[in-house]
């Protein structure tokens, strides 16, 4: 009895089978990192509101092998002249700095590898802005009568009526629950219109709905309460609370 072994496909149909296969997974590779973009560009557009001007790095991932050491991190930073949310990959040479490389690129730019490591630590990143801005602050602060002493120097009188006319703020303290990660959560969970959505900025004084605007993009609209809207009511750093009743 002659056993028939089962019949294998030619090379050619095997390179036309799995191309046509690779078609399809390609667009919807595409699709997805498409998705993905979109959502870290919410991200960017959101802290951008925020015009904080200052970085922070959460590390992926790192290691040491006989004296050579590599890291990868998420963050936010400045590139070309832009201010968003950024992948670095750098590695060196723990005896030699100037053999030291590193890589960085915007978010959606990253290898898509790096965007799927990053994504799970933004909320890392988001405190970690946190620490920095408030950090910065009170540096900034402890500066502030030094400037002004040596603008004195310069003009005198004017630097004193330049002072006097600054009310007191407590920026620090103000921002220091600033960050609303509620909104980001709607967004991927599909309950918060990504194109409009931005952190919540609170603090204690009162919500005007009549004369209230964010400064960006016009007043509040209280007909969508499920999207957060930072509203400033003063240059000086000072924000108005939006109830969540009255959130857009």
């Amino acid at each position: 009895m002659t056993i028939q072994k089962p019949s294998q496909a030619s090379p050619v149909e095997r390179v036309q089978k799995s191309y046509t296969q690779l078609c399809l997974a390609a667009a919807d590779l595409n699709t997805a990192t498409d998705e993905l973009s979109a959502a870290i560009s919410v991200w960017d557009a959101v802290l951008k509101r925020l015009s904080l001007g200052v970085s922070a790095w959460v590390e992926l991932s790192s290691g040491v092998d006989g004296g050579r050491w590599w890291d990868r991190s998420i963050g936010y930073t400045k590139l070309k002249d832009r201010w968003g949310i950024a992948l670095r990959d750098r590695d060196g040479v723990e005896w030699a700095e100037e053999h030291d490389k590193v890589e960085t690129w915007s978010f959606n730019e990253a290898p898509r590898w790096m965007r799927i490591e990053g994504v799970g630590r933004l909320p890392d990143l988001i405190e970690a802005l946190l620490k920095q801005a408030e950090d910065t602050t009170r540096k900034i602060r402890s500066k502030i009568t030094q400037a002004y002493e040596l603008a004195e120097a310069i003009e005198p009188g004017e630097a004193h009526l330049a002072q006097a006319s600054i009310p007191e703020t407590n920026l620090a303290a103000e921002t220091a629950n600033s960050l609303d990660l509620a909104v980001v959560d709607g967004v991927a969970a599909g309950t918060t219109s990504s194109a409009a959505a931005v952190l919540t900025i609170e603090s204690s004084d009162a919500f005007n709905p009549s004369t209230a605007s964010d400064g960006y993009a016009g007043p509040v609209d209280q007909t969508k309460p499920e999207v957060a809207t930072a509203v400033a009511t003063s240059p000086y750093g000072r924000y108005t609370r939006v109830p969540k009743g009255n959130r857009r």
